[in-house]
């Protein structure tokens, strides 16, 4: 478009400024053949659109649209390599029909080549699906861009089971498939992230037990170079199914395979897929073994929850690996329920009870919950730890509850983050004031003092005044708070909040301010 205007009598046509061709999702510009390079576009001028998703997760500023359909399944390279050597460029790629509902296949900020800050994405293509490629500046960068591309049909087969609709049944109770290549094993729009880093280039199986029990899957003889993904999924379709279990790494020593078992129930359809981590492709066998049953330990639901008695004790071991949750379980330490086992404690008098999990399973990350109520869906909790750093192992364990004589207290013992292990309760009871000084068990622990000294006692008699100090930041707001019962822990804002000041900062008590127990919190 061009613009005329007048100055002192002379007549000048200047070229308004325009934005890229295909600044706009809708006219992206066609990547055609095996191979090839854009013109050079400057992204300055470009702009995003409403509903446009993050490009390699930063928001768009600047963003370039080309489209390429494959003819063939395949391998499809794009790259930035040839764009400005000063640009920081990011590229997504997406299918989809439209800009507000777009699902990201591959993305990437930084290149592995010398171009320090231009990008380069390899991904695996399935024929007649239309593949969006965005280009952007990092941070809103602008410059020339030049978007290259190399496509290649397919070398191998596409493994028979890439897709959901054509899993394979597992029909033995045990069995091993056989060594699956799956460079060109691709994802499929709506599909779920496997454990949360796969979704890239996954196979398929499903399995229907005629009974109850438990199905282990793993990929441990696959190529030790493959790095797996393995998730377990109920649902009818790819796009609407819900995880049931899932494992990036057998465990700390092996980084790159992956292990899990899970709970199966007679005529439920489960789905399996294998992935490689980010994208890995490789040499994939997967196996399976069936076991028939339930091996949930005894204590695995809450109505048979195992009697501890007397006034001190240790419980059998119980390997929670196929325990469960059940439906209406609450939370444990806002942990949601996976593989919990319960306790029940009647309280013989008025006591302090002391519950510990040192001595679990190695490794094993617990939590622990402490419960009054009479059904597992109306349970009120009286108390919960997830780690107790004073343990041998600061990831086990331990409550202390005041009891009161007559109640029922339920102790419900599960892994942080769907973790198993064996779980070893031990317990015992100590008066709620051991040595007579007027001050709770538990709230002498927290202070450092001893709670079998009368004369370890914590106070601060006749001040003028205490100053609390803490480094505190500018962007932030804190609060001092008040507690009088510890074991009850309910904490009560004193005064008003404060900013930071990026640096030494602090809060002064006075005489006047009431015997309690205080601390500071981020309240904003």
């Amino acid at each position: 478009m061009k613009t005329t205007i007048m100055l002192c009598g002379i007549l000048f046509s200047v070229a308004a400024l325009a934005s890229p061709v295909n600044d706009d999702f809708t006219n992206a510009l066609i990547i055609t053949g095996s191979m090839g390079s854009s013109e050079i576009i400057d992204n300055t001028l470009a702009s995003a659109e409403p509903g446009e998703p993050e490009v390699a997760g930063y928001d768009p500023v600047h963003t370039l649209w080309w489209e390429y359909t494959a003819p063939t399944h395949g391998t499809l390279i794009v790259d930035t390599l040839q764009s400005d050597p000063g640009l920081d460029t990011v590229m997504g790629v997406y299918t989809g029909s439209y800009v507000g509902a777009l699902q990201e296949v591959a993305y990437n900020d930084d290149s592995d080549f010398d171009a320090e800050g231009l990008s380069w994405i390899k991904m695996n293509v399935s024929s007649g699906v239309t593949y969006r490629v965005a280009v952007d500046g990092y941070g809103g960068a602008v410059g020339d861009i030049v978007l290259s591309w190399i496509a290649m049909p397919e070398v191998s087969p596409v493994p028979a089971h890439d897709d959901f609709t054509n899993a394979l049944e597992i029909t033995e109770n045990t069995g091993m498939s056989p060594v699956i290549d799956t460079a060109l094993a691709t994802a499929e729009p709506g599909e779920p992230t496997h454990g949360g880093s796969g979704g890239y280039c996954s196979v398929w199986w499903k399995y229907t037990p005629m009974e109850n029990g438990v199905l282990d899957i793993n990929t441990t003889a696959s190529d030790p170079d493959l790095d797996t993904v393995l998730a377990v999924y109920t649902g009818s379709s790819v796009s609407n199914l819900i995880e049931v279990a899932s494992n990036d790494d057998n465990d700390p020593l092996d980084e790159y395979r992956s292990q899990l078992s899970f709970v199966a129930t007679a005529g439920e359809t489960y789905w399996i897929a294998a992935d490689g981590y980010r994208g890995d492709t490789g040499f994939l066998v997967f196996r399976w073994e069936w076991i028939v049953g339930s091996p949930a330990p005894a204590n695995d639901d809450f109505a048979h929850a195992i009697p501890i008695t007397g006034p001190s004790g240790m419980a059998d071991p119980v390997d929670t690996t196929y325990a469960t949750a059940e439906p209406g379980e609450p939370a444990h330490v806002w942990n949601d329920a996976a593989h919990s086992v319960w306790w029940q404690y009647t309280a013989p008098s008025n006591a302090m009870l002391i519950a510990s999990l040192e001595g679990s399973g190695d490794l094993f990350d617990t939590v622990m919950g402490v419960y009054t109520g009479n059904s597992v869906s109306n349970l009120t909790e009286v108390t919960s730890n997830d780690d107790d750093s004073d343990l041998s192992y600061r990831r086990h364990s331990r409550v202390y509850v005041p009891v009161d004589s007559g109640t029922t207290y339920w102790i419900a013992v599960d892994g942080y983050d769907f973790d198993t292990g064996v779980a070893l309760l031990s317990w015992e009871t100590v008066p709620l004031d051991a040595d007579g000084d007027g001050a709770n068990y538990y709230d002498e622990l927290i202070a450092g003092t001893d709670p079998d000294d009368a004369e370890s006692l914590f106070r601060i008699t006749g001040f003028n005044g205490v100053d609390m100090e803490f480094e505190s930041l500018s962007s932030r707001e804190y609060g001092l708070f008040r507690c009088t019962n510890l074991t009850e822990g309910i904490w009560v804002p004193v005064g008003e909040s404060q900013l930071g000041v990026d640096g030494e900062d602090a809060f002064t008590l006075s005489p006047t301010n009431p015997v309690g127990y205080y601390r500071i919190e981020v309240v904003r």
